[in-house]
């Protein structure tokens, strides 16, 4: 009678811990769909500001470090341009 019910105890913890580890399972499989979501979302967020401030930067560059190899000079100041897109210094 004693073995019976230490085996029937034991199927039951058995049974029960498989549920438990399950669980677990889906917690964490929950858990690191979410993280992902959310470090896909903060990756958009950095590279979208970093790919803004890279294209403004390069925008400055060349406005700033033009060269005018018509007159052999090089200006490295931000300028105006005429409706001839000539260089004229501001």
């Amino acid at each position: 009678m004693m073995r019976t019910l230490i085996k029937h105890s034991e199927k039951k913890t058995s049974k029960l811990q498989a549920e438990v580890d399950k669980l677990e399972k889906s917690i964490d499989v929950m858990n690191l769909k979410d993280a992902i979501k959310r470090n896909y979302e903060i990756l958009d967020k950095v590279m979208n500001e970093y790919q803004i401030s890279l294209r403004d930067k390069k925008l400055l560059k060349i406005k700033r470090d033009e060269i005018d190899y018509r007159e052999g000079r090089i200006y490295t100041f931000a300028r105006k341009y005429d409706n001839l897109k000539t260089p004229v210094a501001s």
